[in-house]
């Protein structure tokens, strides 16, 4: 069954989602881009505040603009982080990965890649790169995302039978595949049949459907739905 992924800004917004029964929670700033670094203040309160029994998962933003991980991450806490390779397709990314994945294990959680549909214009990698790595390192997880939010959504980038070619090898290899990219419920639609892991949102659980508005629980019970629906 593909389950549902949240992206939570702050506090009030993850009671929120947990509230209307969301099951894995994505700390970032949704200002900040597709991979927008979580606040540590906002984080560590997110953290505080929920049952072990909720994912947790925090983005570290792109691996070209890290210099450094973040002080006072509740990283024990965090189910994984996740990373993008925007403006990264000419550099060594494979080995820049391969230096952090040992830090952020040692820090108790897990390392996960951020793949871009849009890829060429976020000067990324490839995403079927990008996953024939995690395969080889043995990440457990990998995003497919759209760099750029402009309005534009994942299957404007990837089509249909590209996404079913990810999806099986990923299973293959046993790495869960979760699809993102200002998925909307037409979205949903078209990608619940290829049976990924997880879809994750923001947009279209906001008000108004705009990513840096508020949470609305009313949109994430209709994606719920849809997803029960789908599975039934």
């Amino acid at each position: 069954m593909t389950r549902l992924l949240v992206s939570v800004k702050d506090r009030n917004e993850a009671e929120t989602a947990r509230t209307a029964g969301v099951v894995w929670l994505d700390v970032k700033n949704p200002a900040a881009g597709s991979l927008g670094q979580a606040s540590t203040g906002e984080l560590q309160a997110i953290a505080q505040g929920l049952d072990q029994g909720i994912l947790l998962s925090a983005a570290l933003g792109e691996l070209a603009d890290l210099a450094s991980l973040p002080v006072g991450w509740p990283w024990s806490r965090l189910n994984l982080v996740k990373v993008g390779l925007a403006g990264l397709v000419k550099a060594p990314w494979q080995a820049m990965i391969q230096t952090l994945n040992p830090k952020i294990t040692e820090l108790g959680t897990t390392l996960v890649l951020g793949a871009y549909a849009d890829h060429e214009r976020a000067l990324a990698p490839l995403p079927e790169d990008v996953l024939a790595f995690a395969i080889q390192a043995g990440m457990p997880a990998l995003l497919i995302d759209t760099w750029c939010k402009d309005g534009t959504r994942l299957l404007d980038w990837l089509d249909s039978s590209r996404i079913s070619e990810l999806l099986r090898c990923a299973q293959n290899a046993g790495i869960a595949l979760a699809l993102a990219g200002s998925l909307d419920m037409e979205s949903a639609q078209r990608l619940l049949p290829l049976h990924p892991a997880w879809l994750a949102v923001r947009g279209s659980v906001c008000k108004d459907g705009l990513r840096t508005d508020g949470i609305d629980p009313d949109r994430i019970k209709s994606w719920l739905h849809q997803l029960d629906s789908s599975a039934g």
